[in-house]
């Protein structure tokens, strides 16, 4: 079991992140697998991830991968059904198009960049008519 400290967006803040052992062979067996070639847009992975979907979320954001965590992402995209919607860009639809789309529009982005959820305050969500319990979204 590996277990990572991520560095959050607030300062001196620290998420302890607890990964799995077959999370982490597949991460290592992807990297040995992966290193060394070029952003291939034409990829087209048609075999199922053997990752559960708790398991490929812990894959993405793996310490370990760097600049492959996206191209991971778009591995275990299904070839076809599967949509990337971007909120400036809008939709893309089946492996290919997403990938060709994604990897270069990341290409540019620090990997060890981290971004810090942001929710709405308890506040704002009691007006808009949302529940929480406990501070778990609802």
């Amino acid at each position: 079991m590996l277990v990572g400290t991520v560095a959050s967006a607030a300062p001196a803040h620290t998420i302890e992140r607890v990964i799995g052992s077959r999370t982490d062979e597949f991460v290592k067996s992807y990297i040995a697998e992966m290193t060394g070639k070029a952003m291939d847009l034409d990829r087209l992975v048609t075999e199922p991830s053997p990752l559960s979907t708790a398991e490929m979320i812990e894959a993405f954001s793996h310490p370990d991968l760097g600049r492959l965590g996206i191209t991971l992402m778009t591995d275990c995209m299904a070839p076809e059904g599967s949509i990337y919607y971007d909120a400036v860009f809008g939709a893309h639809r089946g492996q290919r198009a997403i990938r060709g789309w994604l990897l270069p529009a990341m290409a540019d982005i620090d990997p060890s960049t981290s971004c810090r959820r942001v929710r709405p305050s308890p506040s704002t969500t009691a007006k808009a008519g949302h529940r929480s319990t406990n501070g778990k979204w609802s």
